[in-house]
């Protein structure tokens, strides 16, 4: 996982638009916590908070000690999302990398109620995921249905449709839901939707 986030972590922050500066990111099963990394340097102001297992915040732990200029802005959280509530704030920033491809289609939607009452009004998502409908070149399109196959053979997971994805989160309040592929990691792409 840190190998795969240190390859997308800089486009990934470069791609994601906010309305304004966010001041609270919560960081889902966020584990080597690079994501909360870049997103304290490119917002200076910006509290984050990764979200994880404890063995994921082990990995945290590991990335704070490398990255001091930020690690004062960023907090670790020993949680279950899938069977415990999330922290008791109002966050403006949630970000999910890699994570809905694990979960079915209900515990999905469970998450997605979870981060609805976690969040406040105009608040961003971003999901980063491998999507199963991508449009783009014969090759994004191998790539990304070889990622789908591998998860469903090797991971018990899927990957999703855009569509689906998007019609859960506006099942649970969110809006403005795009699509943007990331042009140096073929079969990555990210979600992203506002609060209503």
């Amino acid at each position: 996982m840190r190998w795969l986030g240190s390859s997308t972590v800089t486009e990934v922050v470069s791609r994601i638009k906010m309305p304004a500066p966010p001041k609270k990111m919560l960081d889902i099963g966020g584990s080597h916590g690079l994501y909360c990394v870049e997103f304290c340097r490119k917002y200076p102001a910006l509290k984050a908070t990764v979200l994880d297992w404890p063995i994921g915040l082990e990995n945290a732990k590991i990335t704070l000690t490398q990255e001091k200029d930020v690690a004062p802005q960023i907090d670790l959280f020993e949680c279950d999302f899938e069977n415990d509530d999330l922290p008791p704030e109002k966050y403006d920033f949630v970000f999910l990398g890699n994570i809905i491809h694990g979960l079915n289609e209900d515990a999905n939607q469970v998450l997605f109620k979870k981060i609805a009452n976690a969040t406040a009004s105009n608040s961003t998502i971003a999901i980063l995921d491998q999507y199963s409908n991508v449009k783009g070149s014969p090759f994004v399109k191998g790539v990304a249905s070889l990622i789908g196959w591998n998860l469903f053979l090797f991971a018990g997971g899927r990957a999703y449709d855009f569509d689906l994805v998007k019609k859960w989160l506006e099942n649970h309040g969110f809006g403005s839901v795009a699509l943007t592929h990331l042009s140096r990691s073929p079969g990555f792409s990210v979600i992203t939707a506002r609060k209503k």
